[in-house]
């Protein structure tokens, strides 16, 4: 069964979590939209007619499929938390700094930390959310395919898809693979 989740935005409003309508579930970020027979995921209104991107996809595109070609991918330390896979948050701010903060540590009552919202004091460490914790910010190469540019996050995303196909035109690309399909959005130049 595909992870639908990797399709989505983290803690984003409408695009966080897979949602069901109709007979598919679907997952996106805004950039990528996958679509599969449904499963057994929350029943909400369509905050992305992904159905109508992939039926517009459908009419631009070549229909000439390739695999995904091969990404690059270079590690950097994380340019957040300085490669620790961590931070010190304030807890009450959630890392904004924009309150009358009462907890111990928090720049809006003290001076420790170079950086608003956080904190000195192992008590407000939490996981480094760019990174997931890793400590490694991954930078994917730009991925050119027919004359299209795409961001090679999403490329291997695709490529990672049982059997994956891509099709594209300057404007879209369609992916198909065993059990669903999508479209992704290039980028500019």
């Amino acid at each position: 069964m595909i992870d639908l989740t990797k399709f989505c935005k983290p803690h984003h409003k409408y695009f966080g979590e897979p949602w069901s309508s109709g007979e598919y579930s679907y997952a996106t970020d805004g950039a990528i939209a996958v679509r599969i027979p449904r499963i057994d995921v929350k029943e909400k209104p369509r905050h992305l007619d992904v159905d109508s991107v992939i039926a517009e996809a459908k009419e631009k595109v070549s229909q000439d499929w390739v695999v995904p070609p091969p990404v690059k991918i270079k590690q950097n330390k994380c340019y957040e938390c300085g490669g620790d896979g961590y931070l010190y948050m304030c807890i009450t701010c959630n890392g904004d700094g924009c309150h009358d903060c009462d907890d111990v540590g928090c720049l809006t009552k003290t001076d420790w930390i170079n950086t608003f919202g956080r904190v000195d004091s192992d008590r407000f460490r939490v996981p480094c959310s760019y990174c997931e914790g890793t400590g490694i910010e991954l930078e994917y190469s730009r991925v050119m395919i027919h004359g299209a540019a795409f961001d090679g996050k999403y490329i291997k995303m695709i490529d990672e898809l049982p059997n994956s196909q891509i099709s594209v035109c300057s404007e879209i690309a369609l992916f198909r693979f065993d059990g669903g399909e999508g479209a992704l959005m290039p980028i500019r130049l």
